[in-house]
């Protein structure tokens, strides 16, 4: 067999997680000697270094799952749910306190049919902002357990 078949059957086993810590190991560092890299190559590259940034340094108690740059991201979903609070928030009071001249007019579509009582229109926005906020939370939540669940599968045994 020749050594590109060995590699790209080990590169299988790697993403089949058949390695052990150790092989996955010797297997990234020989990828990154090899110049020119193929398609396969660099794919395996990209993810190996994607689970190395995610597993746990050595000496770090793996009890606890490793979060290396996870500070960044929560700042980000707490700054992007502020900000969609804060817009939805203004949006709702400006339509609230009336329009801001007197020939304006408030006007929906509902099922087809021309809405035009300020009050069931506030209304229905009011709970569309609400509903949408709840599917956020919904979807927020389920984005980050898809999250959990790859950097789980990406975990490396500690060598």
């Amino acid at each position: 067999m020749e050594e590109n078949d060995k590699l790209h059957l080990l590169i299988e086993a790697y993403f089949d997680g058949r390695l052990t810590a150790r092989e996955e190991e010797a297997l990234y560092r020989h990828l990154l000697k090899i110049r020119p890299a193929t398609p396969e190559i660099e794919e395996a590259l990209a993810v190996m270094a994607y689970a190395r940034m995610e597993s746990p340094k050595a000496g770090q108690s793996s009890s606890k799952p490793y979060r290396k740059g996870k500070r960044w991201l929560r700042i980000s979903q707490v700054a992007a749910s502020v900000l969609l609070a804060v817009t939805a928030g203004m949006g709702l009071i400006s339509l609230l306190n009336g329009p801001a001249h007197t020939d304006s007019e408030c006007l929906a579509y509902v099922n087809g049919v021309e809405v035009r009582n300020q009050e069931r229109i506030r209304a229905l926005i009011a709970s569309q902002l609400s509903e949408m906020g709840d599917a956020s939370q919904d979807v927020a939540a389920e984005v980050n357990s898809d999250l959990d669940d790859i950097r789980e599968a990406l975990k490396f045994e500690e060598l």
